[in-house]
C-alpha cells in the first residue's frame, strides 16, 4: 500500500504541471491533498516516504530546490499529524480542516525557509486552492482511510 500513495502523488504532480502551465499561480496544488491524507490517515511510522515524495515532486514542478519543499512538507505534515486525534473526530470535515491547516503551516514554513536560507520556496495561493480541492474529495478520503486502516 505504501507505493500506492507515492504513485498517486506522481500522477497528481503531472496534473499540477499541466494546470500550472494553463493557470499559472492560480492552479490548485493537488499534492497538498496527498500530504493531508498522509498526515491524517497514514501510520505515523511511515510518514517519511509520502513527505519525501510530495516535497520532492512539488520542488520539481515549481522548479525550486526540492530540499526546501521537503522541509516545508515535513513541518506541515507533522503539525497536522499531531492534531490527528482531534481532526478525525469530525470525519470528512476533519480532512478539509486538516488540509487548510496544512496549507497555512506550509506557507509559513516556506516563508521562514526563504528568509533563513535565502532559497526561493513558493507557498501561497496554490496551497490554499489545493486545500479547497479537499472539499469535494472528503468522501473519497474517508473511504480510502478505511482501506488503509488508520488509527489515531
Amino acid at each position: 500500500m505504501r507505493p500506492t500513495l507515492v504513485l498517486v502523488a506522481a500522477l497528481l504532480s503531472q496534473v499540477f504541471v499541466l494546470s500550472r502551465a494553463w493557470l499559472g499561480s492560480y492552479a490548485p496544488d493537488p499534492l497538498l491533498v496527498v500530504a493531508s491524507f498522509a498526515a491524517l490517515y497514514w501510520p505515523r511510522g511511515g510518514l517519511i516516504l509520502p513527505v519525501l515524495a510530495v516535497g520532492w515532486l512539488r520542488g520539481l514542478v515549481l522548479l525550486e530546490p526540492a530540499g526546501g519543499q521537503v522541509l516545508c512538507c515535513l513541518v506541515s505534515t507533522l503539525i497536522v499529524s499531531g492534531l490527528r486525534v482531534h481532526l478525525l473526530e469530525w470525519r470528512g470535515l476533519g480532512f478539509v480542516l486538516g488540509s487548510f491547516i496544512q496549507a497555512g503551516c506550509w506557507s509559513m514554513a516556506a516563508t521562514l525557509v526563504s528568509h533563513l536560507f535565502g532559497v526561493p520556496v513558493l507557498g501561497g495561493r496554490e496551497l490554499v486552492l489545493g486545500a479547497a480541492l479537499s472539499i469535494p474529495l472528503a468522501g473519497l478520503a474517508q473511504a480510502a482511510s478505511r482501506r488503509v486502516g488508520a488509527r489515531a
